[in-house]
Order: C-alpha cells, then sequence, then structure tokens
C-alpha cells in the first residue's frame, strides 16, 4: 500500500490552523517540512502572527514568537524577512525585529534600527527604550 500525497497547499492549511491555536506548535511543525517549505511556514507564520491575530491577543502571540528558540538560521530568515523581505511591509515588523534583539540580549543590535514609528504605546516608545539602553550600558556601547 502507497502512502496518501498530502499536496503543498493542504499542508499549509494545515499549518494555517496549527498557528492559529499555537505559535509554538506552529515553529516546530514548520521545522519538520523541507528546508524550502519550512522557510515558507516560517515566514508564514511570522505574517499570520501579525496580521491575524486579534487586537486581545497580538501581545501575547508576538512575545511568543520573539521568544522562540531559533537556530542561527531561522534567525536570519527572521531578520531577512522582516527588515528585508516581504514582511518589512507588516504592521509591527521593525517592532517584532527589536522586541526580539531585545529579548535575545543583543540591546546593541536593537539599537541600530533607523526610521522606526516612535508613536508611544502606554506611556513608552522606542526612543525612549533605546535611550534608557544606551544609558545602561554607558561608556561600554560602542554603537
Amino acid at each position: 500500500m502507497q502512502p496518501t500525497l498530502i499536496s503543498q497547499r493542504a499542508i499549509e492549511c494545515l499549518f494555517s490552523a496549527i498557528a492559529r491555536t499555537s505559535v509554538t506548535e506552529a515553529f516546530y511543525f514548520c521545522r519538520g517540512q523541507s528546508e524550502y517549505a519550512q522557510r515558507h511556514m516560517f515566514e508564514m507564520l511570522i505574517a499570520l502572527v501579525l496580521n491575524n491575530s486579534t487586537p486581545e491577543t497580538v501581545a501575547d502571540r508576538s512575545v511568543e514568537l520573539v521568544n522562540l528558540p531559533f537556530t542561527q538560521e531561522e534567525d536570519g530568515w527572521f531578520e531577512d524577512y522582516l527588515l528585508r523581505g516581504e514582511g518589512r511591509a507588516l504592521r509591527r515588523a521593525k517592532d517584532t525585529w527589536i522586541m526580539r534583539k531585545i529579548g535575545t540580549g543583543k540591546f546593541t543590535e536593537s539599537l541600530s534600527l533607523k526610521g522606526i514609528n516612535n508613536r508611544p504605546i502606554g506611556g513608552l516608545d522606542w526612543g525612549t527604550l533605546s535611550e534608557g539602553v544606551q544609558k545602561g550600558f554607558g561608556p561600554r556601547l560602542d554603537v
């Protein structure tokens, strides 16, 4: 008996359903795919989190996304997609990239991004946050 071949479209539909339920489960699902499909699904996951989450869940889902244990290659995909690829047009793309850098302790890299939206949210904006990081590093900062 031969196994049933599942179309790429069916796999993407399944992946989208998983991603709507759990960012983490979708992340591990995409890791089980071929390299090309893995990168495609990884980028789909980012887009689904940023575009298709409800206003009530987008913050929690974004935090879950940026705290996933990316490999070095996945970290490169994440940056490439959000800063240079199709993801750069996503609302909150740069914010998400900065959150990842801060969350992984790469504070100086988080300061390197120019042209970010400086609209305050809850009394905090990226300019104020960047200034706090710079002051915290003091003379150790070599940006």
